[in-house]
Formats: C-alpha cells, sequence, structure tokens
C-alpha cells in the first residue's frame, strides 16, 4: 500500500469544496498542500467555508505542485479544460497519480490526444477519472456478487431519472460498463434541451437525454428521462434475479427467482470519495482509468451524434473532420 500524503486540488467549485469537506472529515492523514485557481476569491471561500482551518498555500500556477512533494493531483475545473491541465502536469515533469473529475474531457479528439501524450511520453502516472459511484458500497457488493456468480448472466439496465448526459449520465453509462464489461455496438438517444447553460460555469448546455446502449453480448442500458413509479433509481435483470437501488443509492434488494428469497443491501455513499481514495492506494483494479473516461464519452459523442441524425449510431465511434466531437 502506498499512501497519499499531500493532495493538490486545481479548481474551487462545488465539487472540490465536497471533496475537502470529506478528506477532512474522514481522512485528516491527508494533508491537502496545495490549492490551485485562476481566482484568488475562490481560495477566500474555501477559507471561509471551513473557517480558516484549511491551511494549504495557494496559487494560480501549476507548476508550484513540483516543488510541494505532493501525492496525488485533484483537477476538479470545468471539463474544457481537464486534458490541457494534465497535460501541463506531464510535461512539466509531475509523475504521480491525477484524478480528473468526470467527464474526462469534452472532446473525445483532446481525450485521445491525452492518452497519446502518455503512451509517448512513457509517462510514469496514472490518470484515474472520478466515477466515485464504482466506490459506492451497494455498487462494489453488486460487482462482487456477479463476480461470484450469484448474479446470473445480466441482460438488462434501467436507470430512471432525468439528469444531464455529460455531468451525471456518465456515472451511469460508466456503471453500466463496469458491470457488464462488454463492448458497445450501438446507441441510440433523444435529447430535451429544457435546461440554461451555466450551472458550473459551462457555456454549452448539457442536455436531459433518453439513452439507449446496444452492447454485443446483448445486454441492454436505458437512461430513462423519467422517474420509476416503484422508487427505484436503477434495476438491474438478471437471468436469475433482479436487483433495485433506491434513489438514495444506499439501499438496494435482490429478488431471487430461483427460491423468491430476497437479499437487501444497505451502505453509505457519502464516502464514495473517501473509499475511492482508498482504492488508489490499494491500487485497487476496479479503479476508473483513462480507457474507462473514453469510453464515456465515446457514448457521449455517439448520443449527441444519434440525436442529430435521428438514427441509431453504430460503434465505433471514429474521429472524423466531419463529426462534431464537442460536447458539454
Amino acid at each position: 500500500m502506498k499512501k497519499i500524503k499531500k493532495i493538490a486540488i486545481i479548481g474551487l467549485g462545488k465539487h472540490s469544496l465536497e471533496q475537502i469537506r470529506l478528506i477532512t472529515n474522514y481522512r485528516q492523514d491527508i494533508e491537502i498542500n496545495l490549492l490551485i485557481d485562476n481566482q484568488i476569491s475562490s481560495y477566500y471561500r474555501v477559507l471561509s467555508k471551513f473557517n480558516n482551518k484549511i491551511n494549504a498555500q495557494f496559487s494560480l500556477d501549476t507548476k508550484n505542485i513540483l516543488s510541494n512533494n505532493i501525492d496525488l493531483v485533484y483537477i476538479s475545473t470545468l471539463a474544457d479544460s481537464h486534458v490541457e491541465i494534465a497535460e501541463e502536469l506531464i510535461n512539466f515533469g509531475y509523475k504521480k497519480d491525477i484524478i480528473i473529475e468526470k467527464p474526462l474531457s469534452n472532446s473525445l479528439k483532446k481525450a485521445k490526444r491525452l492518452l497519446k501524450t502518455i503512451k509517448n511520453k512513457k509517462w510514469e502516472g496514472r490518470i484515474l477519472i472520478g466515477f466515485y459511484r464504482r466506490n459506492n458500497l451497494i455498487f462494489r457488493k453488486i460487482n462482487n456478487l456477479i463476480k461470484e456468480g450469484k448474479l446470473k448472466s445480466l441482460r438488462e439496465i434501467k436507470y430512471f431519472n432525468p439528469i444531464e448526459l455529460s455531468m451525471n449520465g456518465s456515472h451511469w453509462i460508466d456503471i453500466s460498463n463496469w458491470l457488464n464489461k462488454s463492448n458497445i455496438e450501438s446507441v441510440k438517444s433523444k435529447f430535451y434541451w429544457n435546461q440554461t447553460p451555466g450551472r458550473r460555469g459551462a457555456k454549452i448546455i448539457d442536455p436531459f437525454c433518453d439513452l439507449k446502449i446496444n452492447y454485443k453480448n446483448d445486454v441492454k442500458f436505458h437512461l430513462n428521462n423519467f422517474k420509476n413509479d416503484q422508487g427505484n433509481l436503477l434495476e438491474l435483470y438478471f437471468q436469475n434475479s433482479k436487483v433495485t437501488v433506491n434513489y438514495s443509492e444506499e439501499k438496494a434488494e435482490i429478488s431471487f427467482f430461483d427460491d423468491g428469497s430476497t437479499l437487501k443491501i444497505e451502505g453509505s455513499k457519502e464516502k464514495s470519495f473517501i473509499n475511492f481514495l482508498n482504492s488508489i492506494e490499494n491500487n485497487d483494479p476496479d479503479l476508473a482509468l483513462i480507457k474507462s473516461g473514453i469510453d464515456v464519452l465515446e457514448v457521449i459523442t455517439a448520443a449527441h451524434i444519434s440525436n442529430r441524425s435521428g438514427k441509431i449510431f453504430k460503434f465505433p465511434v471514429k474521429i472524423s473532420d466531419n463529426i462534431d466531437l464537442d460536447v458539454a
């Protein structure tokens, strides 16, 4: 186990404030050493939020990460700057782990450029994507039951909630990819442009979406733009069972078809980010790395193309001049 001793945080918005709260509550052994933003007012907001108990330095310059012996960098800026900041760190000579908030980028082309940079420079660190729901104990337990063969042959996943495709929908696309572990065959989508830009300062509207993913192993994933009458956020259908997860994401129930038995699962959603940090230290094989981020971004890109054309988009997604790759 390689312990995280010092962390630097780039971008001091809503997500960063929440992660700082979690670290100060549950991982006081991790030093929040350096806070970086392009506005010093954001730093003062952090100090005010935590009653001047955060002793981190502030900087406008990411180069200061090198002189502070940082073990982990957390990037939580707008999606269109994620790749550039990661490339800066790599080019400066930073060689340790970097967390990038989801989505990895708003451009598949830029995301693949980052992957190429990592390979060409033979970079020693890791890009970790902020898909923390993999570390929610509910989904960990479901994944373990799949591995153990107690949940047999996944058939379908249904998510019920109006949700922004890129910002939060990316979490559920990743959960589907992670639990299913099959290549994607096609994507069909319909967008609802009924919200305004600017929830996180972005200039691009991130649409609500009905999304259908067909995998090559015939598993289907549906992201539905409506609430479920039964109070379920997520339903997973297996050959031998049905799993339901409620809207709190802290309770699930498994109903087995053969004997009519049920298994209830409970777990705290709040500590998902902390569990994620623990997984980094333990070099967990289920960590979401850059490939997972690109896989999700391909779905988001395909969804934009499908919505525009009104047709099913067949995979793979190819980078070409006639496809607009910049998505929210």
